[in-house]
């Protein structure tokens, strides 16, 4: 994954993972979808009991959003999400920040 934004790095706790702190931090990299269609699930947690969000971009296109509530790991998921086909940047975003808690992400996946 490429990391972007003023904040964002990677964290050992509480699992090997990247951590976005800021708006416009992300987490991103191409994928080759044939299919138009598919689950997406993210394993993340908040740095607190506030609930962060993640947003998934796909070619450029917010399809949903992850919320993680607390600091404990739990794996959130976008059924039938619609997105572009060929090649495709998959990004999760943070745009909600108010200062009151960090993203942190483990791992996404996706399936038909």
């Amino acid at each position: 994954m490429t990391l972007s934004g003023t904040y964002a790095g990677t964290i050992t706790s509480p699992f090997n993972g990247v951590a976005l702190y800021a708006n416009n931090d992300a987490a991103s990299f191409n994928q080759y979808y044939a299919f138009g269609t598919h689950n997406f699930s993210v394993r993340g947690a908040s740095n607190n009991s506030s609930t962060a969000r993640v947003d998934l971009l796909i070619g450029g296109v917010n399809v949903g959003s992850f919320y993680f509530t607390g600091t404990t790991p739990t794996v959130q998921t976008l059924t039938n999400v619609a997105h572009a086909t060929g090649s495709q940047e998959v990004k999760l975003v943070v745009t909600t920040d108010n200062g009151s808690w960090d993203a942190y992400v483990d791992y996404i996946e996706w399936s038909q």
